[in-house]
């Protein structure tokens, strides 16, 4: 994948001016950058080890809560609204466990549409949001866990 595969991810008037990255070959690796650039924006193409398309356009906020799970740590509690994108979506996870790999019976598998992902600084703000991706509206995914944020769908 490449450039324009990041780009995709994120609207233009973020994506343009974005870092893009790859994600590393390595667990543990530093994702090499593609393109610099001096916006807070990064821009990650798909990640070839997952199956579809997963390019995402985040914020500092989002870019802090990936490193957090990439390394397996506690993502560290966002001091304001995090922003990211996935508008080119095309893929299934697990609404319950971040590190889920395939279907189980308990951890809601299901595909993914195009997206807003919302990171809040105090999680009392997800409360009444519901957790179910199905209902074709807003929905908290890996609700009670460190990784919990709103995932917005969008046509």
């Amino acid at each position: 994948m490449g450039i324009a595969n990041a780009l995709a991810a994120g609207p233009t008037a973020i994506s343009k001016g974005a870092k893009v990255m790859e994600w590393p070959v390595n667990e543990g690796d530093a994702p090499p950058v593609l393109r610099q650039s001096s916006s807070s924006w990064t821009c990650f193409v798909d990640d070839p080890a997952w199956p579809g398309n997963d390019a995402m356009c985040i914020d500092p906020e989002w870019q802090a809560w990936y490193q957090a799970y990439m390394t397996k740590e506690t993502p560290p509690r966002p001091k304001s609204i995090g922003v990211g994108y996935m508008l080119t979506i095309d893929t299934y996870v697990s609404n319950t466990d971040p590190y889920a790999m395939d279907a189980t019976p308990d951890n809601q598998w299901h595909k993914v549409v195009p997206h807003v992902m919302l990171l809040v600084p105090d999680p009392a703000m997800l409360e009444g949001f519901p957790s179910d991706p199905t209902g074709g509206g807003p929905y908290v995914m890996y609700e009670g866990t460190p990784f919990s944020h709103l995932m917005v769908p969008v046509k």
